[in-house]
């Protein structure tokens, strides 16, 4: 019955850290399963990362600028 909260449960915590520094949150929208599949699997099987941090970083790309409008303006020094 938690299946679906975990995963949304996941993706925010996910996230704490980028929000917490002004950055943009991370949306996988637009990668598809068998990517990210394929990305998990050659990390656990093969100890590659280099498939899943191109995945991360092209969902990160397309997620700042998605997201641009709903960073935080510089806080005033004075």
């Amino acid at each position: 019955p938690f299946e679906n909260v975990n995963h949304q449960l996941s993706r925010i915590v996910m996230n704490i850290p980028f929000l917490k520094n002004n950055l943009s949150p991370v949306s996988f929208a637009g990668v598809t399963v068998d990517q990210y599949n394929k990305g998990l699997s050659e990390l656990y099987e093969f100890n590659r990362f280099e498939l899943l941090r191109n995945i991360f970083l092209a969902a990160y790309k397309r997620s700042a600028q998605i997201y641009t409008d709903f960073q935080l303006p510089p806080e005033d020094p004075a």
